[in-house]
Formats: C-alpha cells, structure tokens, sequence
C-alpha cells in the first residue's frame, strides 16, 4: 500500500526543480542580519542636600534622591533641622552634565511656603560654586554646567528671619538634562613586567622575524596544508 501511495506522487516539474535550486542559493547568499542592540541605560543619578553647621555632621545630615536625565523631577522630603540653618548645599549629581535648578524651599507643617529661592528672586543669599559653572536662566531654571564628578551650590547665608522650628519640609524642582556616561569597564592599569635593558632592544626585531616567517609559511600550499595536519593533531 505504501508503495502504491509513493508511485501515485507525481514528481516535480523541471520548472519547479530550478526555481527550488533558484531560492536555495539565495537563501544561501542572504546575509543575517545581527541583532539590534538594546539602547544603553542612562546613568541614574543622585541628588544630594547638605544643611549642617557642624563639618563632622555633613554625612548624617544629609538627603539623598536618585533620578534619571530627563523632566523636571520635583521632590517634597521630610526636614525638620535640629538647629538654626546657616546655609544649605545641592550636589546635584555624581557626573559632568548639564543640570536645571528651578525653584527650592522650606515648608512648614501645612506644607505653606516658609522661604523660596527661585533664579529670579532678589535676595542676599550668594551660590558658591564649586566644579560648576552658571550658564543662562531659562523658563525651566538655571542651567548648571560641570565637568568634574562633584558639583556642588552652597547658598549662603541663609535669612535670619527664617524659622527653623517651623520647618517640615523641603521642596526642590531639579532636572537634569546632559549626563555624561560612566565608563563601562574600569580603567586596568597593567603591571609592566622588568626587563633588562638588552631585551628591550631585542623585542622588536624578534617579533619581526616572526612575523615574516608566519608569511613565508603562508606562501606555499604544502606548508600550510602540514600547519593544517598538525593543528588538527593537536586538537
């Protein structure tokens, strides 16, 4: 029965026959295409308050917040500062980029504006700059421009008239917008291994005549059919 079955199939027209072999050396030639890599993440970055009198309170007192470049990112953090505030520091990320700093206040319990500081307020607080420069205020804030790892805006001195026990909150509208990315793989320093001065001068010339003998070899077929046989051995 299975024989009667396979001489009812009627075999394939010679037209079908080279259009088949006609697609198998295209498909054959056909290039695949690599994968498309996935766009890298971009470097998530923290932002962080100083408000301490005391230098050997800086790390204990501080606030920190992780965000991505992009939109204004607009933040309301619980602050309550056991002391009188004298001034206040902003590092606004760990990478040279471009930053924005809208607006930044202090808020009592009801969450109502104690203090604000906004580029165009006018008032006698002074930004002390360090690894950062100023660039041009726009409708999204003041542009910050650093190319270093640690850029920092300390406003000082802060008002007098600001009630420190009042304070509950603290609002601050920040963006940033240009991050350099971090380096994927660390940097490698590679140990150089002591050599007399005579091996030196000897390295050069002994990795030219390797070099030109591999190309020798290459030359002749017999040669690098026996390269072929002894590879093989080996493996």
């Amino acid at each position: 029965s299975l024989q009667a079955e396979l001489e009812a199939v009627v075999p394939p027209s010679r037209e079908a026959m080279q259009a088949g072999i006609y697609l198998k050396s295209v498909r054959g030639k056909e290039k695949v295409k690599p994968a498309k890599k996935a766009d890298p993440e971009p470097p998530l970055v923290e932002l962080q308050i100083y408000f301490p009198n005391k230098p050997e309170h800086l790390e204990l007192s501080s606030f920190r917040r992780s965000y991505f470049q992009g939109q204004t990112q607009v933040w309301l953090i619980p602050f309550s500062p056991p002391e009188k505030l004298d001034w206040l520091r902003i590092d606004p990320g760990q990478y040279p980029g471009t930053y924005l700093l809208r607006s930044w206040a202090f808020l009592d319990g009801k969450q109502t504006t104690l203090f604000k500081w906004t580029p165009e307020s006018k008032s006698s607080i002074t930004c002390q700059l360090t690894g950062v420069t100023l660039g041009p205020i726009t409708n999204q804030g003041q542009e910050i421009w650093s190319l270093t790892h640690d850029p920092q805006l300390l406003f000082a001195p802060l008002p007098p008239e600001i009630d420190h026990g009042s304070v509950r909150w603290l609002s601050i509208e920040f963006a940033a917008t240009e991050i350099e990315s971090p380096l994927a793989n660390p940097l490698r320093l590679r140990r150089k291994t002591k050599q007399a001065p005579d091996e030196d001068s000897q390295d050069l010339p002994t990795t030219i005549d390797s070099v030109l003998a591999t190309l020798e070899r290459r030359k002749s077929t017999m040669l690098r059919m026996i390269d072929r046989i002894r590879k093989k051995i080996k493996g």
